[in-house]
């Protein structure tokens, strides 16, 4: 269900550099159908978008497309925000009201982060993903810990389980010298009983 909602959404990736590249090809890959790509060299956004099933849009057509997307990755090298507060009180007005996510792993980053304050607008950047990365190793770290107490746990049990078994074993052999012992008694005691008689 989650990838077939996906699929239904418009993306507009602003494919700069390697990271901004490979974001769009996972896009592609992920069978994401409406991508639009946006490069400063109008040659690469069609040589990605055709690679993907994308569409190539003049990079400064990408932020124009605010009001038809639903999400918008971008990774520039740009030396300051690309978009304003200001900027994106604009693009909103022409825009239908639907909630707005941004993916800004720029860095220095291309939205001005006040943006994330507009109403249906959500931005994250490299910070936030490093911290979703971060959870998600505290998360895996939790459940290698429990991996662990379970697989000690089983280990204890286990060892138990032979500690027994050897005392089981000592148990029946002990069990067999005396049941031997009491045999021999029986034996010379009736050997006795008959020399008496």
């Amino acid at each position: 269900h989650e990838a077939h909602y996906f699929r239904r959404i418009h993306w507009a990736t602003a494919a700069e550099g390697e990271i901004g590249q490979t974001t769009a090809r996972i896009l592609g890959k992920r069978g994401f159908a409406r991508v639009m790509i946006a490069n400063r060299t109008a040659e690469k956004a069609a040589a990605i978008a055709k690679e993907i099933g994308g569409m190539a849009i003049p990079f400064h057509a990408m932020y124009e497309m605010i009001g038809s997307v639903d999400v918008i990755i971008s990774s520039t090298s740009a030396p300051g925000y690309l978009v304003t507060r200001a900027d994106m009180e604009a693009f909103l007005l022409r825009r239908e009201s639907k909630p707005l996510l941004i993916v800004d792993i720029a860095l220095p980053r291309d939205f001005d982060p006040e943006i994330g304050a507009l109403t249906g607008v959500t931005v994250k950047n490299i910070y936030n993903l490093r911290e979703v990365v971060d959870a998600n190793l505290k998360r895996r770290e939790q459940g290698a810990t429990t991996a662990e107490q379970i697989i000690e746990e089983e280990l204890r049990k286990f060892t138990d389980w032979q500690r027994s078994l050897r005392i089981t074993s000592a148990i029946e052999a002990i069990r067999r010298h005396v049941e031997d012992i009491r045999r021999e008694e029986l034996a010379a005691h009736a050997v006795h009983e008959a020399v008496v008689v």
